[in-house]
């Protein structure tokens, strides 16, 4: 295939999330195809040296002119210690070449650094952000002057994928409408109506759309009923883990959060709640909150009064095999999702999840048989389930063994990312949009 395949992401991300997909996924794509990972926020990806190709920095000013929250740095070149030869070597314990058998265990890891909750000076954080940039934000002018990396990334892509970001979809448009010869995956990572709202906007530069659960296909397609063709249903998945060794019986129960610290779409002050609720109960645990994101500060204050609670910072995406295995319980207690990676990647290694009833969690977890499902804003009921799992340990290596083995049969990365690349093999083929059709988007 000639030209690239972009994948944009955004620079700094959260456990475990979307960028930590798009990085593997971006990854797999570049044994088969010329792969680029682009960026277009501040801040540099911590897992980037492991990306075996190019990372572009795009801005969107033309230079000269300042633009707030955006990366301006054009494309790194990959050389010294981002060679594809050394760093296929580190993935190699993900994603296995045909010439390399074997898995590569991942060695443990302990949690460094806690942070105990103190009463920091109160701040007016403002409203969280959407994962997204709406497109609604006013008319873009199809001759706008762009940055040279912006120009650079538009005449060089075959394919585009642009994940979340509105800009990396504008490219994408400017792309077609200038004839050239590319194509564009939209990905539904989320069950949120900006996302919907943005796929149906730029559908006509579209020529694949993927969903990251059953509930998110099904809202999608309401959306865009017409193109329902051209939509593919692709959970993520997550690296398998080795059988899980059950922690000692003794002290209290470990529960982890892991993810974006925001209010918005994580309820994470909901967290506050379930504490509340198992100190009443009378339940011996620990949780442990791992993350960064807007109400951080808020969050550590409004857990203050709970010595069980404590907050972890540093802590990289390789580092958290050791963490998960640490933990007996997953908790989240989200508003919505699309299919939590966090969620899939601590189930693998063993922790029973305890989460609300939202889209790919109602999917993944069946209450009762590996997890348990509450609805969203009943701490009570989250509280409850894990002091049931506190009280009765049999039962929850039982729920264990079994979230284990339901991410291990139907949410491997392998088969998710061939999958993937199915998709990409078919979008190829697909026609172009006319560019007439690319500008009336922009």
């Amino acid at each position: 295939m000639s030209g690239q395949v972009h994948f944009y992401v955004n620079a700094m991300h959260s456990i475990g999330g979307v960028t930590t997909w798009s990085f593997q996924a971006a990854s797999f794509m570049a044994k088969r195809y010329k792969t680029r990972v682009v960026t277009i926020n501040s801040g540099t990806h911590r897992d980037e040296e492991l990306f075996p190709g190019p990372v572009m920095k795009v801005w969107r000013a033309p230079q000269g002119e300042k633009e707030n929250g955006v990366a301006e740095r054009v494309a790194k070149d990959p050389v010294g210690k981002n060679s594809c030869e050394e760093i296929h070597k580190a993935f190699d314990g993900i994603f296995e070449s045909s010439d390399k058998p074997g898995k590569r265990a991942t060695k443990p890891t302990k949690i460094t650094k806690p942070v105990k909750p103190t009463k920091p000076t109160k701040l007016d954080l403002g409203p969280s952000p959407v994962p997204v940039a709406s497109h609604g934000s006013g008319p873009k002018d199809a001759n706008k002057r762009l940055h040279p990396s912006a120009e650079e990334a538009i005449a060089a892509a075959t394919l585009f994928v642009p994940n979340y970001l509105d800009f990396a979809y504008e490219l994408a448009a400017r792309s077609r409408s200038r004839g050239i010869e590319s194509r564009c995956i939209g990905i539904c990572h989320c069950d949120q109506e900006n996302y919907y709202q943005q796929l149906k906007h730029y559908a006509p530069i579209i020529q694949s759309f993927i969903a990251v659960s059953p509930r998110c296909f099904q809202n999608l397609a309401e959306c865009i009923p017409d193109r329902v063709a051209d939509m593919h249903l692709l959970p993520y998945g997550v690296a398998s883990q080795e059988a899980r060794v059950s922690r000692d019986s003794e002290g209290p129960i470990r529960v982890l959060y892991a993810g974006r610290l925001s209010q918005k779409q994580k309820r994470v002050f909901d967290l506050a709640d379930i504490a509340r609720h198992l100190d009443a109960i009378g339940t011996d645990y620990q949780l442990d909150i791992l993350g960064v994101g807007p109400d951080r500060e808020a969050l550590v204050d409004a857990l203050a009064e709970f010595p069980r609670v404590r907050f972890y910072s540093g802590v990289s995406h390789s580092e958290m095999v050791g963490v998960y295995r640490d933990h007996d319980v997953f908790v989240l207690p989200s508003e919505t999702e699309g299919t939590s990676i966090a969620l899939l990647e601590s189930m693998a290694s063993g922790l029973v999840p305890v989460v609300t009833r939202v889209s790919g969690s109602e999917d993944v977890v069946v209450d009762g048989a590996n997890g348990f499902l509450c609805d969203t804003g009943d701490a009570a009921a989250m509280a409850k389930a894990i002091a049931k799992l506190a009280e009765d340990r049999s039962h929850r290596s039982i729920l264990a063994q079994q979230a284990q083995a339901t991410v291990a049969a139907n949410y491997r990365i392998e088969a998710q990312l061939e999958a993937f690349e199915s998709c990409v093999r078919d979008t190829l083929k697909k026609p172009l949009a006319p560019p007439k059709i690319a500008r009336s988007v922009l």
